[in-house]
């Protein structure tokens, strides 16, 4: 849980930059589908959910994303 509230301070999704002024788009650029807060960024992005299909088998990506990435 430490990893993950760090990455909410430090990493600057679309969100954070519009909210900080520095763009004018808080929709993600992978998928333009959605705004692009933390949890679209590392789970729920389509994009980001074929990576982790990719690189996970089906009993560890559930356990992941119900484990650890969850709201």
């Amino acid at each position: 849980m430490f990893c993950l509230e760090s990455w909410k301070q430090s990493l600057l999704t679309s969100s954070e930059r519009f909210r900080r002024h520095i763009t004018e788009d808080p929709i993600c650029p992978m998928c333009l589908d959605e705004v692009e807060i933390i949890f679209h960024l590392v789970r729920d992005c389509p994009k980001v959910k074929d990576v982790w299909d990719s690189l996970l088998s089906d009993n560890a990506h559930s356990f992941y994303v119900g484990k650890y990435v969850c709201n």
